[in-house]
């Protein structure tokens, strides 16, 4: 007992420091009960958004099943959403790719009856994500993921009709996918699409084209211009598809909004066609060499063959690989087929000279051999004829 009353009393800087310890961990676990109060409140607002949802170890809603009464109004009626796009900007159309890249605005918009008791100052203030029906939209010829994304809802009451009405808007930037036609290369003019679709069926969407607010394209801002001109109309055209993952029997609508490009041709002009047309002029320097030197002619010919050959493969780094013949292909192939039968025709002169040489000696081929029942012709007389020929 002695031993413990002589004990040293504590001192007043390890107190303090025990109490500023039991404050941090204090202070951690506050921390941490408003972190899960903050995922609960988020848990629970996902599932008043989807009616019904499982949760996960972390709070949040890993199954989810439409609303009912949403699902209900899906019924009973068709929804037409109008489809308004804008292509802002177009930065490259690849023609090797066959993919072009652009900064694209959509807006949809639709009628929502279900809004009616509410004021324009309470649609100004709705959380349209939380408490309306949405049409799901997507583009489904997007190259992989976009590149940005940015989606936000407005919603206000029509000035006509009185109805309240929903904006859905979205911009995307990123790489899409368009088949180009390139029968008429190079002076073709091409298609660039941007397929809106949804995820819902044909039965629950209507997609048509906005006929009060018009598709459009910024044509200052088209970045390929020393390749390409840009028209500034947008055309439309509503196509039914099926969804390939979906084991769905319905048909999703899908709406083509479309605008034109045009090819300029001066490039390939003027470092194609005018080379290829100098190579087959060429050709026709064969005739300044004798025509008893057969065997010049064909070496002539023969190397501009080639060099055609070797520039055909240089030009078809420029063009994808496709099936059939483009306009560019076609004009090579003629001239290469000028260049086969300016050739033939050198084979030809080498010929008549070999039967000239073979007349000469007296040794004729059985080609020109007489016949027993007719007079034989004279060398002469069939050297002129050859001559002729």
């Amino acid at each position: 007992m002695a031993e413990l009353i002589n004990l040293p009393p504590l001192k007043t800087e390890t107190i303090q420091n025990d109490a500023h310890r039991d404050n941090e961990v204090m202070r951690a676990i506050l921390e941490r009960i408003s972190k899960n109060l903050e995922d609960n409140t988020k848990a629970i607002k996902a599932l008043a958004k989807s009616g019904s949802a499982s949760l996960g170890r972390d709070g949040s809603a890993i199954s989810k099943k439409p609303n009912k009464d949403i699902d209900e109004i899906e019924r009973e009626d068709k929804v037409p959403v109008e489809i308004r796009v804008c292509f802002l900007k177009i930065v490259d159309v690849n023609t090797l790719k066959q993919v072009f890249v652009a900064d694209i605005f959509i807006q949809a918009k639709w009628t929502e009856p279900e809004l009616n008791n509410k004021t324009d100052s309470e649609l100004e203030d709705l959380d349209v994500e939380e408490c309306c029906w949405t049409p799901k939209i997507l583009v489904r010829n997007i190259d992989g993921e976009p590149d940005e994304i940015t989606t936000w809802y407005r919603c206000r009451r029509d000035p006509e009709g009185g109805h309240p009405v929903v904006y859905q808007r979205q911009r995307i930037k990123g790489t899409f996918i368009e088949t180009l036609e390139l029968k008429d290369f190079p002076v073709d003019v091409q298609e660039l699409t941007l397929q809106v679709s949804t995820e819902r069926s044909e039965v629950e969407v209507e997609l048509m084209e906005d006929k009060k607010e018009l598709s459009s394209i910024n044509v200052d801002t088209f970045m390929d211009q020393q390749e390409w001109n840009v028209y500034e109309h947008v055309e439309s055209e509503l196509v039914p598809t099926t969804t390939e993952f979906s084991n769905s029997k319905f048909k999703h609508p899908k709406l083509n909004l479309m605008c034109h490009v045009s090819r300029k041709p001066g490039y390939f002009f003027w470092n194609i066609f005018l080379i290829m047309f100098m190579i087959t002029s060429l050709t026709f320097v064969v005739y300044a060499i004798d025509i008893e030197v057969p065997q010049g002619r064909l070496n002539v010919n023969l190397t501009l063959l080639l060099t055609a050959v070797a520039f055909k493969f240089v030009c078809a780094q420029n063009l994808p690989t496709i099936s059939y013949l483009t306009f560019l292909r076609y004009r090579r192939n003629r001239e290469m087929e000028s260049k086969d039968k300016l050739y033939l025709e050198c084979k030809n002169h080498k010929d008549i000279e070999a039967e000239k040489s073979r007349l000469k000696a007296g040794k004729r081929t059985n080609s020109v051999q007489p016949i027993n029942d007719i007079q034989p012709i004279n060398d002469e007389k069939y050297l002129l004829a050859t001559d002729a020929v």
